[in-house]
């Protein structure tokens, strides 16, 4: 029996490794260290792929609105959440719609995490953790603008986010790519 592994990258950023065996196919013979590796004929070997960090644009069920401010692409940051828009690292604030405060959680858990404080419409965060998937949301550690307090936050849900990514400052820097 012959068994070939093949990688593939799934567009929510996994890595899948099928096995495939054949009954009764010969194995090819072992080579040597050093010794170049040849292929039977009905095998052709595939060239490697250089996989990037493209966002990989996936249809939901219920389309989100984008304040037209926002220029940032989505990605799968969970498969049963609403796209995100967030990155670790990233500034974001807690929108003014609905005009409601973001509640800071010690864990992202909306029944298990107790809640540590409430981040007002306005507020500016720093992304410091995450994604972690729970509740069918997008959770991030955030640290506030201003104080000190840090703990998990929900991006948003299925209407509406409640984090909105801050655009960069442009720079003066030019740039060659």
């Amino acid at each position: 029996m012959v068994c070939k592994t093949t990688i593939r990258a799934l567009p929510i950023g996994l890595l899948a490794i099928v096995t495939a065996c054949t009954p009764g196919a010969t194995p090819p013979p072992p080579a040597q260290a050093g010794e170049p590796i040849t292929l039977p004929p009905r095998w052709t070997a595939t060239p490697t792929q250089h996989l990037t960090s493209t966002p990989v644009r996936t249809p939901t069920g219920v389309p989100l609105p984008l304040p037209s401010s926002t220029t940032r692409s989505t990605w799968i940051a969970c498969s049963d959440a609403p796209p995100s828009r967030l990155h670790i690292g990233d500034s974001a604030s807690v929108s003014y719609e609905p005009d409601l405060p973001n509640r800071l959680r010690t864990i992202p858990d909306m029944q298990d995490g107790d809640v540590v404080g409430r981040l007002d419409p306005g507020r500016t965060v720093s992304i410091l953790e995450g994604p972690r998937c729970n509740d069918g949301m997008v959770w991030w550690r955030i640290e506030t603008q201003g104080f000190a307090l840090r703990g998990w936050t929900s991006e948003g849900d299925t209407r509406d986010y409640w984090l909105i990514p801050q655009e960069l400052p442009p720079t003066d820097q030019p740039t060659d790519y």
